[in-house]
C-alpha cells in the first residue's frame, strides 16, 4: 500500500511544480494590477502593500517551482 502511495505522489510531483509556476505568475500579475490601481486618486494605500506582497510571493513561488523541476 505504501509503495502505491509513493508512486502516485512521485507521478504528481511534476504536475504540482507546473501548477506552482502558474499560480506564481498569476500572483505576480494580480500584484502588478494592484500597484497600478493604487496610483489612482482616492485609492487606498493598502493596495500598494498588497500588490508588493503578491509580487514577492509570486516570484518566490515561481522560482521555487522552477528549481524543483530542475
Amino acid at each position: 500500500m505504501e509503495d502505491k502511495i509513493e508512486k502516485a505522489l512521485e507521478n504528481m510531483t511534476p504536475q504540482m511544480s507546473y501548477i506552482g509556476i502558474g499560480l506564481g505568475i498569476i500572483a505576480i500579475i494580480i500584484g502588478i494590477i494592484f500597484l497600478f490601481t493604487s496610483k489612482r486618486p482616492g485609492a487606498k494605500k493598502n493596495r500598494t502593500t498588497i500588490g508588493l506582497i503578491l509580487i514577492g510571493a509570486g516570484a518566490i513561488a515561481t522560482c521555487n517551482s522552477l528549481f524543483q523541476i530542475l
